[in-house]
């Protein structure tokens, strides 16, 4: 029998607030997603969410009750618990459903819309149902109080389950609540433990309390019976194109990093004004006032937004991250964008955009003049968006930079891009990485950028690149003369795919900047790019990282470094690199002709031995400005020859020993070298293990 552990979500009752708040909105115009996709938006504040996903799904190979597997997943991974000090996803999102600020159900939205969908699939129970917690709750919920429940409730189908030893027990003070539920889920069956019988209560239900029974001075028994209201504070998240149960083409899972921070944000002007607006008494209003206060908080909203922008207006960029924008707020901001003289670059990361919101958007960009960046990253635009953007961008003469990164865009999206840039003389700077670029995709592109003149950076970072692709992009590379830039990184293109670029980089002579990393290369192209260190002048950077290629494959292109004249960077990461490959490179510092600025050794096992060597190299070293250690397992021994470095080095900038088991006594050592040392500006000690004491000396 599988064991139930703690599960919080049964006996949580007691974080509802005492109070009623606004509709919980927003996700029932997102699109369907796997979940894979759907939790996302949740990697940094859920822990371990994406392995968890995984695990849910394959639990969810064969789900009953007509469930697609990536809706049954997702009732699993709400079950699933984690340690006590993990952020769950469970209690995590339940503590959003019940914040006064709605903003804060934002990153929820795409995991709500495939939850709720699939629970809204299931057959409603009307039945008793039973829930409880260990604290006497009486005074709250006194006889004739109508209350919303505001987060999933999970409840048991019996009293005796509730009283079990895994659940409340029979012992201490505690309130049961016998709940005569109409619209209950039972989701055992997709549950992660399923030897129980759990039935869910979904989000906004509305209760009143019937009586109140004390069977003993430490047991209260209250009856709630569940009322309809004409009120819903949760809408059907089915949809016409969703109610078969088909799940839309969304299904890259490739995994991107966007930019998060802003010093600006319009939540940041409004969360204040906005959370008193969504909170009204305790009681349940008639219909007429709550329209009225739905109505009331979206001219409020609108007013915040029109505030923010004011507020923004001769500022040089805008930045919205992580808001939920609709149409009527892009109208808004196309407006403002065919007047506006100040704005030079507008950030619109994670606001769930599609077409519709481009379309809009675009009618503004139209007639504005002064716009250099567009930063549209982590949104849902697809191909039918990109297509909307690239038939704005052929005759636009004023953006210079647009960031399409991880916006579910495949051939059909890169090839309107590919019709654009030959007709547009202005963009210099175009990112894609994390869609679904093929190779179709690829040589749409890469034949538009033959007669291209003025784009200087492609990034086409995780996508779906085969060698197929590189021969395109190879072929191009032959003929182009503007390209600086070009990352590829986290594409299957293997040997054959990068052997015909570096082949092609021998005569180019424009390239400044490669990304090969995670490009599943192996000894075999090694030689090839040795070759092309050699033979090329321009290259400046050079990424091969997490590539796994050991020291054997470093050992064939260290004689190429020696001689090559041109490279500054050189990003080595992740390679299984052991003390061998530290001591070769070691000599390459050491050598009076070397161009090296930048070298990144970190996730390579160098050891106390390599980092020595590197170390000592670094000493008569007049070129090396960062050096990158993270997670190289070194020792005292190893900081110590660097410190002694530090002491002496006088070109070193930056030193990132990150993740790395250094002590105190090891930290004391680095101070000590850091008393001579007249040019280290950045030292980075993250996840050192070093003790509280030590770090705030």
């Amino acid at each position: 029998m599988t064991l139930f552990k703690a599960n919080q979500r049964f006996f949580d009752v007691q974080n509802e607030p005492n109070e009623m708040l606004s509709s919980i909105e927003g996700y029932d115009d997102m699109p369907l997603l796997s979940l894979k996709m759907a939790v996302e938006n949740l990697e940094r504040i859920i822990t371990k969410v994406t392995e968890n996903a995984n695990t849910a799904n394959e639990r969810s190979a064969c789900p009953p009750d007509g469930l697609s597997q990536d809706e049954s997943a997702s009732i699993c991974l709400y079950t699933m618990d984690g340690k006590v000090n993990d952020k769950s996803l469970c209690p995590q999102l339940n503590a959003a459903l019940r914040s006064k600020d709605r903003s804060e159900l934002l990153p929820y939205l795409m995991y709500l819309k495939l939850f709720l969908t699939a629970l809204w699939k299931l057959k409603s129970l009307r039945k008793s149902v039973w829930r409880g917690v260990k604290a006497d709750l009486s005074a709250q919920y006194p006889v004739g109080k109508k209350f919303v429940w505001w987060g999933f409730s999970s409840c048991v189908d019996s009293l005796d389950d509730i009283q079990s030893d895994r659940l409340l027990g029979t012992r201490g003070i505690r309130t049961l609540f016998k709940i005569e539920c109409q619209t209950g889920k039972a989701i055992s069956e997709h549950s992660y433990y399923n030897d129980i019988e759990e039935i869910l209560l979904l989000p906004g239900i509305q209760l009143e309390v019937l009586s109140q029974n004390r069977p003993s001075t430490d047991v209260c028994i209250i009856h709630l019976k569940e009322i309809e209201s004409t009120v819903s504070y949760l809408e059907s998240p089915l949809t016409s194109s969703n109610l078969n149960n088909s799940m839309p083409r969304y299904h890259h899972d490739k995994p991107y990093s966007a930019p998060l921070s802003s010093t600006r944000s319009m939540s940041h002007l409004a969360n204040t004004q906005r959370s008193k607006s969504l909170s009204v008494s305790s009681s349940l209003l008639p219909q007429e006032d709550i329209k009225m206060l739905k109505k009331a908080t979206k001219f409020h909203e609108k007013r915040v937004l029109k505030e923010f922008i004011n507020q923004e207006r001769k500022k040089e960029s805008i930045r919205f991250p992580k808001e939920l924008l609709d149409c009527d707020d892009m109208q808004m901001l196309s407006q403002e964008l065919a007047t506006n003289k100040y704005w030079k670059a507008m950030y619109l990361w994670e606001n769930y955009l599609n077409e519709k919101h481009i379309l809009i958007l675009m009618h503004g960009l139209k007639l504005n003049t002064t716009m250099k960046c567009l930063s549209l990253d982590c949104n849902f635009l697809n191909d039918e968006g990109a297509s909307v953007l690239a038939a704005i961008l052929k005759s636009n003469t004023s953006l210079g930079a647009v960031y399409l990164n991880r916006n579910h865009i495949g051939d059909i999206g890169a090839q309107d891009l590919a019709g654009m840039l030959q007709s547009n003389k202005t963009l210099t700077h175009l990112e894609l990485s994390s869609n679904s670029i093929g190779d179709d995709g690829i040589a749409a592109l890469s034949e538009a950028l033959r007669s291209n003149r003025s784009l200087r950076t492609l990034h086409l970072n995780d996508n779906d690149i085969t060698e197929i692709g590189a021969k395109h992009l190879a072929d191009m590379l032959l003929v182009n003369k503007t390209l600086r830039e070009l990352h590829i990184s986290g594409n299957p293109i293997g040997d054959n795919g990068v052997n015909m670029i570096a082949d092609v980089l021998k005569r180019n002579t424009t390239l400044e900047s490669l990304d090969i990393g995670e490009t599943k290369i192996t000894i075999e192209c090694m030689q090839e790019i040795g070759k092309m260190l050699e033979m090329n002048s321009t290259l400046k950077s050079l990424d091969l990282n997490h590539n796994h290629l050991k020291d054997d494959a470093l050992m064939m292109i260290i004689p190429s470094l020696m001689k090559n004249s041109s490279l500054t960077s050189l990003d080595l990461s992740m390679n299984n690199l052991t003390e061998t490959s530290a001591n070769e490179l070691a000599c390459l510092l050491e050598e009076s002709q070397t161009t090296l600025t930048t070298l990144s050794l970190s996730h390579n096992p160098l050891g106390d031995s390599g980092v020595s060597n590197i170390a000592s190299a670094l000493i008569n070293n007049r070129t090396l400005i960062k050096l990158m250690l993270e997670s190289v397992k070194i020792t005292i021994e190893g900081v110590s020859e660097l410190a002694q470095m530090l002491s002496l080095n006088e070109t070193l900038h930056c030193l990132d020993l990150n993740s790395n088991e250094i002590s105190d006594d090891s930290i004391n050592l680095l101070v000590d070298g850091l008393k001579n040392n007249r040019s280290l500006q950045n030292l980075y000690l993250n996840n050192c293990n070093l003790t509280d004491e030590c770090v705030s000396s």
